[in-house]
């Protein structure tokens, strides 16, 4: 395959030919197919059968088809090569420890355009019904619910309400530290908080309710030194944090940075309380300057104050706190291109994978559905019904437990059954047809089926509706598959890429 093949022949990916009847054109699969129900493709395959080979082939297909393409590489073996050797595609690696790149779980979605918003924000004659609908289904109140889906599914996947709320306190705050509130559209705009602000909230909290409350104090005429003091404590708590985090070889560093911020607070204190003529601890005043911390954060306290919400705050810390180790959670955007995306995250620990990519998954869905649906766009030139993949081999390692897998709401299944429309794609693969969820068996027009494991051989042919005569064909080896077309499976003897190659040079000329 090679860029001199015309589209109209790359429109179609041949997969192979007819086992019983070679006089049969050979099998192909096209998702801008009129006959096409939808543009999804799963394959069911055991270690060793030809799976990832022919995911290259298909990525490669949908690459010189001009789609946009998104793969989660989760064992790091998808580097894909032209006839010519030459590496293709954009690579974004995201590793264990110094991450480049990063992705900002409270990025949001706004229901339209960025350009648009603005408008929007300037002129709020311009949101008519549509708009108003689709701004009140998103925003950062529907990134806090998906958030803390996304934490149960991948770390708590026994969630009980008090944690669940604790969560929505916490990122909800965590958002109203930049000033960003759910129902104030103008606010949508500011800059965006960080997970590191959650858990500075959580340590303000903490001494908060961890030391003595005064009651007859009145600093109304302090205002400038309150707001001093305020700065401080923040730069301390932000450099503790990193101190916690960071390195060994920045651990100096950072440690004399906190102290003398330490001694710079207790000279403007005592240098405050020489001035006014006050004996009030310095406890006290870090304790009222929280209480204005939180007044000019327009944050609730109170709803934190029980013994049990704190206890369940602490043990929320420690999970915010592993995200932030990943060191995969931050503010510098991958740099995405159009067309082919690789996305590295075979070094990252399995849970941190699935958070990435629930993530991703979200924010290209959304972006699908902001754009509209697909068969009215005017630009219809990377595809007649579709122009955007996900590609992800082994799918147990994000498809979660049985309650995930029957979740109508995870993206997962919302893009097998919501995303036709929008022109967005899925092609996964798995060793074993347990892992897919049961919306992927109703809702992908092309299946496939190649060798099965022993162990995997019962499942498989009860998940596709088999015979035992039909399933045999491809436990003869790898090169033999059975794809469903209708509602019958056929048997394909698979190209290779040499044989798919030649295929296409001999149907072009």
């Amino acid at each position: 395959m090679n860029k001199d093949i015309p589209y109209n022949v790359l429109n179609k990916f041949y997969i192979g030919s007819h086992a019983n009847r070679i006089d049969l054109p050979s099998e192909f699969w096209c998702p801008d197919f009129q006959t096409t129900l939808n543009p999804h493709l799963l394959m069911s395959a055991t270690s060793g059968s030809g799976k990832t080979t022919l995911l290259k082939e298909i990525a490669k297909y949908l690459y010189y088809a001009k789609k946009h393409i998104f793969i989660f590489d989760l064992k790091g073996d998808m580097i894909i090569n032209n006839d010519n050797g030459e590496r293709i595609g954009n690579y974004i690696e995201f590793t264990a420890w110094n991450s480049e790149y990063g992705i900002n779980p409270f990025e949001f979605d706004t229901g339209v355009k960025e350009e648009f918003l603005k408008e929007i924000v300037e002129d709020d004659s311009k949101i008519d019904k549509e708009t108003r609908f689709k701004l009140q289904n998103s925003g950062p109140k529907v990134q806090v619910e998906r958030l803390i889906e996304i934490i149960r599914k991948n770390f708590l996947p026994n969630m009980g309400t008090i944690q669940k709320d604790i969560l929505m306190y916490l990122f909800s705050d965590t958002y109203r530290m930049k000033g960003i509130i759910y129902n104030e559209i103008d606010t949508w705009l500011n800059e965006l908080p960080s997970l590191e602000d959650t858990l500075l909230l959580i340590q303000q909290i903490k001494v908060h309710f961890g030391r003595a409350i005064p009651t007859r104090f009145n600093f109304d005429d302090s205002l400038d030194y309150l707001a001093e003091v305020d700065k401080i404590l923040f730069e301390i708590k932000t450099k503790e944090i990193k101190l916690t985090n960071n390195e060994e070889s920045d651990k100096e560093e950072l440690e004399k940075d906190i102290e003398s911020l330490n001694t710079k607070l207790t000279e403007i204190h005592k240098s405050y309380c020489n001035t006014t003529k006050s004996s009030l601890e310095e406890h006290h005043i870090k304790r009222l300057d929280l209480n204005k911390w939180f007044t000019n954060n327009h944050i609730d306290i109170q709803k934190y104050a029980t013994k049990e919400s704190l206890r369940t705050m602490d043990k929320m810390a420690s999970y915010i706190s592993a995200l932030i180790s990943a060191g995969t959670f931050h503010s510098k955007r991958p740099p995405v291109k159009s067309g082919l995306n690789i996305i590295n995250l075979s070094g990252l620990e399995v849970g941190i994978q699935r958070f990435i990519v629930d993530i991703w998954l979200g924010k290209v869905f959304k972006a699908c559905k902001i754009r509209g649906e697909y068969e009215k766009l005017k630009d219809k030139t990377r595809g007649e019904k579709c122009d955007t993949f996900f590609i992800i081999d082994e799918s147990k390692l994000i498809a979660g437990n049985t309650r995930e897998k029957n979740d109508p709401y995870s993206y997962l299944n919302r893009i097998a059954t919501e995303s036709r429309g929008f022109g967005l794609g899925m092609i996964v693969a798995a060793q074993s047809a347990e892992h897919f969820p049961p919306e992927f068996l109703k809702n992908f027009d092309m299946q496939i089926v190649l060798n099965t494991g022993i162990a995997d051989y019962e499942t498989v042919r009860k998940a596709f509706g088999l015979d035992k005569q039909t399933l045999d064909f491809v436990q003869a080896g790898r090169g033999k598959a059975l794809i469903k077309k209708g509602k019958q499976f056929i048997k394909i003897n698979v190209f290779t890429p040499e044989e798919r190659k030649a295929y296409l040079e001999n149907n072009a000329a």
